[in-house]
C-alpha cells in the first residue's frame, strides 16, 4: 500500500472500482483496470471475496461470510481478507466506499 492510501480497518467498507469490468470463468475471475491498463486473476477465497464487496458489507462482515464457507479461525479470514483488500486497493480495482477518485484522462 502507498503512503496516499487510507489504511484498511475490519469496520472499513469497499466497493469496487467504478470502471472495472469483472468476468468469471472456470472458478476464476478476471478483473480489468482500465484505468492502470491493469488485469488481475483471482480465484478460490480471494475471488470469493471480491464476490462479496458490495458497498455494505464491512471487511468484518466479509470474513464473517467467508467464516461460514470455508474452514478456519476468525482471526485467519479477517487476516486473508485485509491482505486480499489491500493487495486490490493498492493496484486500484477496489477503492474505499465513499472515497472515489478521479481517473478520467
Amino acid at each position: 500500500m502507498t503512503t496516499k492510501e487510507p489504511a484498511l480497518s475490519l469496520s472499513t467498507i469497499c466497493e469496487r472500482h467504478p470502471t472495472i469490468s469483472f468476468t468469471e470463468f472456470g472458478g476464476q475471475g478476471l478483473l480489468v483496470v482500465p484505468h492502470t491498463a491493469g488485469q488481475i486473476v483471482l480465484s478460490g477465497s480471494a475471488l470469493r471475496v471480491l464476490e462479496l464487496i458490495d458497498g455494505k458489507r464491512s471487511i468484518a462482515g466479509i470474513a464473517e461470510q467467508l467464516g461460514k464457507e470455508y474452514e478456519g479461525e476468525a482471526a485467519t479470514h479477517e487476516r486473508d481478507v485485509l491482505e486480499v483488500l489491500e493487495d486490490l486497493v493498492a493496484r486500484e480495482a477496489v477503492q474505499i466506499a465513499g472515497l472515489q477518485e478521479d481517473h478520467t484522462p
